[in-house]
C-alpha cells in the first residue's frame, strides 16, 4: 500500500485512492455475485470430507470391510481410495 500512496501522491491521486478504499470497505462480500456459489461449492467439498473421514474411521477404527462402508455411506469406492491416497502424502 506504501507503494500505491508514493505512486498517489505524485500524480495527485490521493483522493481516488482514499475513495476506492472507502468504496471497498462498504462492500458486503455477502452481496458479490459468486458469494453463494462459492459458499455452495465450499459446503460440498466439506461434506464430501466429512463422508471420507467418516468412512476412513469404519474402515480403520471399526475394522468394518471397505465395500460394506462404500455401499452404506453411498461413496464411490475409487473416489474413497484417492482420497485415502493423498491424505497419506
Amino acid at each position: 500500500m506504501l507503494i500505491l500512496e508514493t505512486l498517489s501522491t505524485n500524480r495527485n491521486l490521493e483522493n481516488k485512492i482514499k475513495e476506492v478504499e472507502d468504496m471497498l470497505r462498504t462492500v458486503k462480500i455477502e452481496d458479490l455475485p459468486g458469494y453463494q456459489r462459492v459458499l455452495e461449492r465450499g459446503v460440498d467439498i466439506g461434506i464430501s470430507q466429512g463422508i471420507f473421514e467418516t468412512a476412513i474411521i469404519m474402515i480403520e477404527d471399526f475394522k468394518i470391510a471397505i465395500d460394506d462402508v462404500v455401499e452404506n455411506l453411498n461413496i464411490k469406492k475409487e473416489e474413497l481410495l484417492e482420497y485415502m491416497k493423498k491424505k497419506k502424502n
